[in-house]
């Protein structure tokens, strides 16, 4: 049963409460943009866990960024907008005849984009998509072509005209892709694709990519087991009792490459999995987890920019490994930090540098 409050003020008091969770007690100030306040993805991600686990209200984690200040957000929750997150939001104000859209990743969450929409240098409006399913009231997309397809009906009913501009991080890169070739097979104009560190799962790496990657990690993995059954073996006394098990058992990354994508229990066994998230946002990731499994690439012809993060990815391997044999024309840009760290801070700042440069020059 959704969580009611009969006066505005008292949903402010409930709101404010729960971002000093996320700000460790600190009591902050309502009409601040949560960034300011410090809050990031991590501590958003505390707050809305926090309101679920004291109240069954299953928040998105997006709420910060379609309501970024306490009062907003609270006047979301008290009219009961708050429980339908919106399809398309608007992340930034700016020039309406040049739109640039962003999508969310596999989390389907937009905040993801926040510090790199503030370090953009670019004159039009900035529009985030999630995807399908946040907003409560749809279903989920079931392969990345059909996302792709609501994506481009959703982002066409906004458009002004003109060349489209579009992006996407991690695995909402496919997503990006498919509805550029979408757009132009409706002889609709790309200006601008661009993908953020974009992978594939290893289902569609070559084998001697995917063996390469994986064996010195595995050998790393049985050497430590080893050396524990020994000096577990060494200690004398009672046995330790195990650890709680907090998350789902996911397998490891080594086997995950044979595993099917159409089994029920795929998606928790990827080594992207999480389960620190509410039911709702879990939701999204287990459907786009099924999704990315089931996608195979094909050859794009138009132009790509791809901007990849030049620090190691502990669970992919480097995405110039497997995607120049589906993209006939891309430019391959370096970009500081690894898949995490290049969105935040001041590796986010030149990131946007990058992309600002190349998004400037599409403007004529």
């Amino acid at each position: 049963m959704p969580l009611r409050f009969s006066t505005l003020s008292e949903a402010q008091d409930f709101t404010a409460k729960a971002w000093e969770v996320g700000l460790r007690g600190r009591n902050p100030e309502r009409d601040v943009e949560y960034w300011k306040l410090g809050i990031n993805l991590s501590r958003a991600l505390d707050i809305v866990r926090h309101v679920w686990h004291t109240t069954a209200l299953d928040l998105s984690t997006n709420l910060f960024v379609e309501s970024p200040t306490i009062n907003r957000m609270a006047a979301r929750l008290y009219d009961g907008s708050a429980l339908h997150p919106q399809e398309l939001v608007r992340m930034r104000e700016g020039d309406d005849s040049r739109p640039l859209y962003l999508f969310a990743g596999g989390t389907g969450l937009l905040l993801q984009y926040s510090d790199f929409v503030r370090s953009l240098d670019y004159p039009g409006v900035i529009y985030g998509v999630p995807v399908t399913g946040m907003n409560r009231r749809d279903e989920y997309s079931r392969s990345i072509p059909e996302e792709a397809a609501r994506v481009v009906r959703l982002i066409s009913r906004v458009h002004p005209g003109g060349a489209f501009r579009i992006m996407g991080y991690s695995s909402g890169g496919c997503v990006t892709l498919e509805a550029g070739r979408l757009l132009r097979s409706q002889g609709r104009e790309v200006g601008f694709l661009g993908l953020l560190d974009t992978g594939l799962t290893d289902h569609y790496w070559p084998f001697g990519v995917w063996l390469s990657y994986m064996l010195p990690g595995l050998m790393e993995t049985v050497k430590k087991r080893v050396q524990r059954v020994f000096q577990a073996a060494a200690k004398a006394g009672p046995a330790a009792p195990p650890a709680d098990i907090v998350a789902p058992r996911r397998g490891t990354r080594y086997e995950f490459r044979f595993r099917d994508p159409t089994k029920p229990d795929y998606a928790f066994r990827s080594p992207h999995w999480r389960s620190d998230i509410t039911p709702s946002d879990g939701l999204t990731r287990q459907r786009s987890l099924e999704m990315w499994g089931l996608y195979e690439p094909a050859r794009y012809d138009g132009q790509v920019t791809f901007f990849f993060a030049i620090s190691p990815n502990s669970i992919s391997c480097s995405p110039q490994k497997y995607w120049p044999a589906y993209l006939s024309h891309v430019d391959w840009v370096p970009v500081p930090g690894n898949h995490i760290t290049m969105m935040v801070g001041r590796y986010a700042v030149k990131l946007t540098a990058e992309v600002s440069a190349r998004l400037r020059a599409t403007l004529g």
